[in-house]
């Protein structure tokens, strides 16, 4: 009876172990802290800006990113940007050191994504200035 116990107690660690997604194995060193979604007409065309904001939580340098976005609508719904399920946004020659935040001065726009309410994003690979790379 006692080995039965032992054995499921194991099991039990074994499985509670196995649960644990792989991003708390490969955090990223961006943390997205913010999304923000606003809409621009110029000369009768509706554009739609997308910013990701982010924070360094690493203790390197980051030169460059790429981040997956997706639009979402009023219902919660998934849409298309630019035709797209996934918008990849790239950010390259910046400096963001540990700690700093970056993003407010950065965006990307598109015109064929008039119904965007909001946005999810995810950071997906992270260059650093001594050369190294995290990818998700």
């Amino acid at each position: 009876m006692k080995k039965i116990i032992f054995l499921c107690l194991v099991l039990s660690v074994l499985l509670i172990g196995c649960t644990n997604p792989l991003t708390e194995l490969n955090p990223p060193p961006l943390k997205i802290i913010d999304t923000k979604v606003t809409t621009k007409t110029n000369y009768g065309i509706v554009e739609k800006e997308f910013q990701v904001f982010v924070e360094n939580v690493s203790d390197k340098e980051i030169i460059a990113y790429k981040v997956n976005i997706k639009g979402y609508n009023s219902f919660d719904e998934h849409i298309t940007i630019n035709f797209s399920d996934v918008f990849q946004g790239i950010v390259q020659n910046v400096s963001i050191k540990p700690n700093e935040i970056y993003g407010y001065n950065s965006y990307w726009s598109s015109v064929y994504a008039n119904t965007v309410n909001y946005i999810k994003a995810e950071i997906t690979e992270v260059k650093f200035a001594d050369g190294s790379k995290w990818t998700k």
